[in-house]
């Protein structure tokens, strides 16, 4: 469905990825940004793993429920995912997503790049 949106509303996927998580109207999770990405993200199908380097955060996405249609359009689809993401950080408060960096879909694996934000402030996208 959020693949259509971008088709009909011409927005980026990002932006679609964002305003599917705005929607949601998710609430802080008690174990912090940290858990609530983790959770959405399994929620999505991605199969979340997190590790930590100092202030660095990875999310490891060990499955991608759309390998079939990445393999036509990565772009658009990986950004779609980037925008979830981006989306839950921005909802829960004190987490930057940076980046997602691809993988072969059919291996995934693919890794979100985070760190955490001071105080909970969110900076502007």
């Amino acid at each position: 469905m959020l693949l259509a949106e971008v088709v009909r509303s011409g927005d980026s996927p990002v932006e679609v990825g964002r305003r599917a998580v705005r929607e949601q109207a998710l609430r802080a999770d008690p174990g912090g940004a940290i858990d609530a990405l983790v959770d959405e993200m399994a929620r999505q199908g991605f199969d979340p793993a997190v590790r930590r380097d100092g202030e660095s955060i990875e999310g490891v996405l060990r499955s991608c429920p759309f390998a079939s249609a990445v393999l036509t359009d990565p772009a658009t689809v990986c950004d779609l995912h980037l925008g979830l993401a981006q989306g839950v950080a921005e909802e829960v408060g004190g987490l930057v997503v940076d980046a997602l960096v691809p993988r072969d879909p059919r291996r995934a694996h693919c890794l979100l790049r985070c760190h955490e934000s001071p105080s909970g402030a969110i900076p502007a996208a």
